[in-house]
């Protein structure tokens, strides 16, 4: 058996987010860990895909994965996440809050601000009905992974 002895190394993009890179001869572990708080008025489901002129590594951490933020716009804007849900039982729309809980990879989920309706309390995670639904990796860690 050999010896797993390898590389470590941690990359902080825009000091919002940690990626952790473990290196060694037979596997590569990538963690990514939110830090900060997330603005709600950011996330539109908008992503200015212009500003990206190839897809590379470079520029997907440069321009999607240095902030919750884009992340979520760019998922939307390519139609990988739904950026506008309604609750279902009262079929009103759903509002995007910061998600309380931890140990969750996505901090924002949608709830339902009806008084009237029995799901008020619950939450909707933004990953449902999504292709990222059954994953516990974060959106920037399975992005990162893909590219």
């Amino acid at each position: 058996m050999e010896n797993s002895v390898g590389v470590h190394c941690i990359v902080v993009v825009d000091c919002k987010y940690c990626i952790s890179i473990f290196l060694t001869r037979n596997f590569v572990v990538i963690m990514a860990t939110a830090s900060g708080n997330v603005d709600l008025g950011q996330l539109t489901g908008h992503f200015d895909e212009s500003v990206i002129v190839a897809y590379n590594i470079c520029n997907i951490n440069r321009y999607i994965l240095n902030s919750f933020e884009n992340t979520f716009n760019f998922c939307c804007q390519v139609k990988l996440l739904n950026k506008e849900r309604q609750c279902d039982y009262c079929r009103r729309h759903l509002n995007l809050c910061l998600d309380r809980c931890d140990g969750h990879a996505t901090p924002v989920v949608y709830r339902c601000t009806n008084r009237g309706c029995r799901k008020r309390s619950q939450y909707v995670s933004i990953r449902k009905g999504s292709v990222f639904e059954s994953s516990n990796l974060s959106l920037q860690q399975i992005l990162l992974i893909i590219s």
